[in-house]
């Protein structure tokens, strides 16, 4: 879509919405209104509640005061929430004053609840409590105007989110402090004065004050506000006053004694002078959304949608991993594992940090692993599959050394450059050994039929054995005879299949199956007994099945046949794999989206970083020609502006350049040879010798550098980034920097690192250093940059199936650690 013809929404301004204004307006005026019509909120103190004498004005206080002190604390925790996505101070600091409010409000209706220990009788304390709430919150909010009236933008908000927070914190514990003392004052106060006349024309004139301030705050503060910050929360702020000075009119004219008509309709619209700034936040966070959108151009929306559509597809993917029911576990084409669900980490007992990043050869049994890693070798290289895309059996070990049957179902998909294999496992041990117990109790009764020296009793009981044994199955069994006709149907395939046994015995096993493939069954066995050849018989495979509604699901079945005196009977093992199924469906399906969105992805990086350098070129062009041909008819201003072009399209052109090279990181193929890195760390430290004298860095090799199996020009962008960042970020007299690795037998391969003593990084940002674009400090600041160098380099040490990470402190210095190679560190990174 082409960004200028599409107008901004409504939601982009900085007002509320008209209808929101009326609606307010409204619900202040219309208690008033009703009350003219003869409707009357008040509670009769009198009435009792659930059988408690003298409650029922009391629960209706208490309903509506915690319902405030509610939307008091959403507004604190939106506002903080806010904070985190928009810097905006201003929602921040009115969001924290207006939860010290909500403390007030719900420390009132404790002590008129006479939950709070008070020297003086709560009826008599609760108006003054109620005096103290409205007085606290008509005051910060006032003061919080006052003080962002006072302070300038480019001292709050603008010297950076610790200065913010520093201001906050002491106004939000001034205010806090405050709060305690009038609480203090009002439990340990034994003397009260006099805050309710109910025969005077102004019942209650000590909230004359309050009432005061809220008319200040609505006819000169907030709207100065407003016009300073304009904002959606600050206009929502400015539309509660209306509520809150309706709340003070009521209380001060109206409510003569407590629970009566004004007292509850003061306490009600209170409600609604919470509601609105909460409202207003709402609405701000779907103006900061269209303010965002409308100010970013048409390429980074292109980038940001395929960003969005990557993340969604991994989400997407993650979320079918974790929530499948069956162990679904990821390999490399070395075997090396890569992602291991939660049902995986049920069925093996080992957890994800146990596993991931080594051989998946660890869940079988040492006789037969050592063949794992030659059928994926034998199946990339020549294309025949013996596991790949084929269900099969197979014994797999646990952490604790038990063996136990399962069935594997291996799906192949190609991820960049390389494969990834998909194995989902479902247990079937169970299964197994009661087919053995099974084929056990069919031989016991073969062997009975055949000896005639056996006795009748003998006869009978192994056949209850075998009834045992086919009730108590947890799997469907079903027995049927040379035609087809069922003979037997265990408790298990009650459950399954919805019928009882007398709907299915006697009958032909067609019934269970989808018409279209229950035609093919009987000839099955028909060719079998006339050939011998079993294409069913003796094998395990996935068949379709159907329910008594008529539903069809996914199931493994495995066939005996066992000869019965001249006859022979057909015995079927049915597990429903229907999960299972839809789960691998789901998980290839989200596999070919990742797959598309990494395409779509690196696609548009590259065409974007190549395709917008051209038009960059021109507008760097014509400034030159402009400030060649027209120097004499500008002023100097216009002069400078135009030498400040080609250097703001040279940086952009430098972005560009990175973008283009981080993209095809990961596009271009590896070409892995042995490397001596030693020599390589000498040729980038050739290339870097002018600046590293020019800044006075020495740069140390304790031991040459060993030999390792890796694309040479890749890992030299490494050390070259790494050297150069730890030379930039250095502020020392006199800096240093050393490369070396160690031998970790932890990890049985060398460790490499580059190790400076500059700024050192703080422990909160050793995540983020990784993400691309992103830069801890100015864009001008120690030599200026793009955000994009880690990013490269964390992306080449992944491709060789390496691992990187930092130990850093601030002021002392950083080490980046990083390996080529398949294993991961078992350690907490710091």
């Amino acid at each position: 879509m082409n960004q200028d013809n599409q107008q901004p929404p409504a939601s982009s301004s900085t007002a509320l919405p008209i209808w929101l204004v009326w609606f307010t307006v409204i619900l202040c005026i219309l208690p008033t209104a009703l009350n003219l019509l003869g409707f009357d909120f008040g509670s009769d103190p009198d009435t009792a509640l659930h059988g408690i004498p003298n409650h029922g004005g009391v629960y209706a206080h208490t309903l509506l005061e915690w319902t405030s002190f509610s939307l008091a604390l959403l507004i604190a925790t939106l506002s903080f929430i806010n904070y985190r996505i928009t810097r905006d101070p201003v929602v921040l600091l009115i969001g924290s004053l207006l939860f010290w409010s909500g403390c007030l409000d719900a420390f009132h209706i404790l002590v008129s609840d006479g939950l709070m220990a008070t020297r003086v009788d709560p009826d008599l304390l609760s108006p003054l409590t109620w005096f103290g709430s409205r007085m606290f919150n008509a005051t910060v909010t006032a003061l919080g105007a006052l003080a962002l009236l006072w302070l300038p933008a480019s001292e709050f908000g603008r010297s950076g989110p610790q200065h913010t927070r520093r201001v906050v914190v002491w106004l939000g514990s001034l205010f806090g402090i405050l709060l305690w003392l009038i609480m203090f004052w009002f439990t340990r106060t034994s003397s009260l004065p006099a805050e309710m006349f109910p025969d005077n024309f102004v019942k209650r004139p000590l909230d004359l004050l309050p009432l005061l301030i809220y008319i200040v705050c609505a006819a000169l503060l907030l709207p100065l506000l407003y016009r300073r910050r304009p904002g959606v929360f600050i206009h929502a702020l400015w539309l509660s006053m209306l509520p809150n000075i309706f709340v003070q009119l009521h209380s001060s004219f109206g409510a003569a004694e407590l629970y009566d008509n004004h007292f509850n309709i003061a306490h009600g619209l209170k409600i609604v002078a919470y509601g609105v700034p909460l409202a207003g936040l709402a609405l701000e966070y779907i103006r900061t959304y269209y303010l965002v959108e409308s100010r970013l151009s048409e390429g980074t929306l292109e980038q940001e949608a395929s960003q969005r559509q990557l993340t969604f597809s991994e989400n997407r993917l993650k979320a079918v991993l974790d929530n499948a029911a069956e162990a679904i576990i990821t390999i490399n084409e070395i075997g090396v594992i890569q992602d291991f669900n939660l049902a995986a980490v049920d069925m093996f007992g080992y957890t994800r940090d146990e596993v991931i990043g080594n051989n998946v050869s660890m869940l079988m049994p040492q006789r037969t692993a050592i063949e794992h890693d030659s059928y994926i070798d034998a199946h990339l290289s020549t294309g025949v599959s013996k596991i790949i895309g084929i269900g099969r059996e197979i014994i797999a070990r646990r952490s604790d050394g038990t063996e136990f049957f399962a069935n594997l179902a291996v799906s192949k998909v190609q991820v960049g450059a390389g494969y990834l294999f998909t194995g989902i496992i479902h247990d079937i041990d169970e299964r197994k050994r009661a087919e053995l117990n099974l084929k056990q109790a069919f031989a016991e009764i073969e062997r009975s039929a055949r000896e005639q020296a056996l006795s009748r009793e003998q006869l009978a009981l192994s056949e209850d054995r075998l009834k045992a044994v086919l009730d108590n199955a947890a799997e469907a069994i079903i027995t049927i005879n040379e035609r087809g006709v069922i003979q037997d149907f265990n408790l298990a395939a009650i459950d399954m299949f919805g019928y009882t046994r007398g709907q299915v015995i006697g009958n032909n096993v067609a019934m269970l199956m989808p018409s279209r493939t229950a035609v093919e069954h009987d000839d099955y066995i028909d060719a079998h007994l006339r050939t011998g050849v079993s294409k069913i018989i003796g094998i395990g495979r996935e068949i379709i099945a159907r329910r008594i509604d008529g539903r069809e699901f996914f199931a493994n079945l495995a066939v005996s046949k066992v000869q019965v005196g001249d006859g022979y009977l057909f015995t079927g093992i049915i597990h429903d794999i229907d999960e299972r199924k839809r789960a691998e469906i789901s998980l290839k399906q989200a596999y070919e989206d990742l797959e598309v969105s990494n395409r779509e992805l690196d696609e548009f990086a590259y065409i974007a970083s190549h395709d917008l350098k051209e038009p960059l070129r021109g507008i760097s062009n014509y400034a030159q020609f402009l400030l060649e041909d027209y120097n004499d008819r500008l002023d100097e201003p216009g002069r400078e502006m135009l030498r400040t072009l080609p250097r703001l399209t040279g940086n952009l052109d430098k972005l560009l350049s990175e973008l283009l090279e981080y993209s095809r990181v990961g596009r271009v193929d590896l070409a892995r040879e042995q490397v001596d890195l030693q020599e390589v760390l000498s040729e980038v430290l050739d290339s870097l010798h002018v600046v590293l004298r020019e800044r006075g860095t020495r740069v140390s090799i304790p031991r040459p550098l060993p030999v390792a199996f890796c694309d040479r020009s890749r890992v030299s962008e490494v050390f070259r980034n790494l050297v150069s960042n730890a030379m930039k970020y250095n502020d020392k007299q006199d800096p240093w920097i050393e490369v070396g690795f160690v031998e970790d037998a932890e990890l049985g391969i060398p460790v490499f690192y580059v190790e400076d003593n500059g700024i050192g990084i703080e422990e909160e940002f050793h995540e983020k250093i990784w993400v691309i674009f992103k830069r801890l400090h100015g864009k001008q600041k120690y030599g200026g940059g793009t955000g994009v160098g880690l990013s490269i380099v964390k992306k080449i040490i992944e491709r060789h199936d390496g691992v990187i990470w930092i130990e850093s402190q601030p002021g002392i210095g950083t080490r980046f650690n990083f390996t080529f190679g398949s294993s991961r560190p078992n350690r907490s990174l710091a």
